[in-house]
């Protein structure tokens, strides 16, 4: 008998005052199929999360080629998977190249695109992005960027 079937059986005895050995089994069939659409909808959220984590992951390596060198890189793309997966403490710093710098416009609507897709907060956005540029941010406070992460950039 499941957890839930236990469940529905103690309320029906506590709340109707019946005794639930005597209802029918047929009486909970409309819970049968629960444990296993539970695991459908976990699954479909979890391949929905790679889909996005993975056309996440193209963006980067698109926007960025032309600012980092490839192992900046590969160290951004593991970021990334550190801020998707809620491991702040992981986050290694990096540079843009010298010749092609970012800017803090570029760097705001760049965590702000990331971390529309992937569900984070705005703080979230502002502390991976700080810590991960720190010379190309070093002016700006977390509350600046906060305050200015956008979806647009304004130079």
């Amino acid at each position: 008998m499941s957890d839930i079937t236990e469940r529905v059986q103690r309320i029906i005895e506590e709340k109707l005052g019946v005794d639930a050995s005597e209802v029918k089994p047929e009486a909970f069939s409309y819970l049968q199929g629960f444990e296993s659409r539970m695991e459908e909808i976990q699954k479909e959220e979890l391949e929905r999360k790679i889909m996005i984590i993975k056309a996440i992951h193209e963006y980067v390596t698109y926007s960025t080629a032309k600012f980092l060198t490839k192992e900046n890189l590969l160290i951004l793309h593991e970021n990334i998977d550190h801020l998707a997966s809620g491991q702040s403490d992981l986050y290694k710093p990096i540079r843009s190249k010298m010749e092609t710098p970012l800017t803090s416009p570029s760097l705001r609507h760049f965590v702000w695109n990331i971390g529309e897709r992937l569900g984070i907060s705005l703080s979230e956005r502002a502390n991976f992005i700080k810590t991960i540029f720190p010379n190309e941010l070093k002016n700006a406070t977390l509350g600046y960027l906060v305050k200015n992460l956008k979806d647009t950039i304004h130079s």
